[in-house]
């Protein structure tokens, strides 16, 4: 007998009902009017951490976190605006489920990824969405030229995943 046959892979709708208690919905309002909103993914759940975007964040004297449709507030532990990072902390992490980091020297130009997001749109209600697409490059620098003051960011990977306007901070996730 030879090996054993390799593990199936999971499909695109198993790997998203994983990723949905690692995934959370961002507001950053200053007083009570909302002014930006994003995508948060859990760093650790036990302390109750999320990532997200620092131009998320970075005009809000405020922070909610929704998961599930139950909101709470976050406060703001730390911004790195030349990464364009942040990290949200909360108080009850009740349901949220940590999101393991993946290892950019594992992936491969081609490979499968899904990225997962709370998208800007007309509905009344925020609604997590799920695009597909490939590592386009594994490692890019972006550095935009035509934006004021953009950062030059030199550790990215590259995706042909749709990114929409609201996904910022959101999680890309390989099969």
């Amino acid at each position: 007998p030879g090996p054993p046959p390799p593990p199936p892979t999971p499909d695109v709708a198993d790997v998203v009902e994983q990723v949905t208690k690692s995934t959370v919905l961002v507001v950053a309002q200053r007083g009570l009017d909302p002014i930006s909103s994003g995508t948060g993914w859990v760093l650790d759940a036990g302390d109750g951490l999320i990532v997200t975007n620092n131009h998320v964040v970075q005009m809000g004297t405020a922070w909610t976190v929704t998961m599930d449709g139950d909101s709470q507030p976050a406060t703001l532990v730390a911004t790195a605006p030349c990464e364009d990072v942040a990290l949200l902390k909360v108080r009850d992490t009740q349901g949220l489920e940590t999101l393991p980091l993946g290892s950019q020297e594992k992936l491969r130009l081609g490979q499968a990824v899904i990225a997962l997001g709370y998208p800007a749109n007309a509905a009344a209600q925020d609604n997590l969405t799920a695009t597909t697409g490939v590592v386009s490059v594994v490692q890019e620098t972006y550095d935009q030229i035509d934006v004021v003051d953009p950062p030059v960011l030199t550790n990215v990977v590259q995706t042909d995943a749709t990114i929409n306007p609201g996904n910022s901070g959101g999680p890309l996730v390989t099969l």
